[in-house]
């Protein structure tokens, strides 16, 4: 679990590092183990 202060940060380096992005693939889990919200994005910048 992540405090208060350190989701603010991380929530504004998502937004200035992701902004424009567009996920062109995903892939959920492969694992057996108990280890929920794992998911691999593949991300790129649109073509305009």
């Amino acid at each position: 679990m992540i405090e208060l202060p350190e989701a603010h940060t991380l929530a504004n380096q998502i937004a200035h590092h992701l902004s424009g992005k567009m996920a062109s693939s995903t892939t959920a889990a492969q694992s057996h183990h108990k280890s929920p919200g794992t998911m691999a994005i593949l991300l790129t910048t649109p073509q305009s």
